[in-house]
């Protein structure tokens, strides 16, 4: 990010204007987990397939992740609306499949969220 600050002060015979350097800010989030697994397209008939839902086997219920297709660079938020019990693989949507453009049999993908 960068911050840039402008402060302008007038009177009737002083016009002064001070302006600050420009300032990076680099933010690193500590609680950031990026994972790599496979995913797939759920066959549950609890999820709704025009949402972006998923089912992690440990991200706690309620939480919005990032899918990422490693392939293409496309990405979806998504809530994890469940756990599965398949240690190794993400469950998802028909709308999160179309917004990766992922096939509907296993394909590998990237996940990013906060841990709280």
């Amino acid at each position: 990010k960068v911050i840039s600050t402008t402060t302008t002060t007038t009177s009737a015979d002083v016009s002064e204007t001070s302006v600050k350097a420009a300032t990076t800010v680099t933010i690193k989030r500590q609680d950031e987990t990026s994972e790599s697994m496979t995913a797939s397209l759920s066959t549950s008939d609890d999820m709704s397939s025009d949402r972006c839902y998923v089912k992690h086997p440990t991200i706690p219920v309620g939480n919005i992740i990032v899918v990422i297709n490693p392939a293409n660079g496309k990405m979806a938020y998504c809530r994890v609306i469940d756990n599965n019990t398949d240690a190794s693989k993400l469950e998802m949507t028909k709308a999160v499949l179309n917004k990766l453009e992922l096939s509907e049999t296993k394909s590998q993908v990237t996940i990013k969220y906060a841990t709280l």
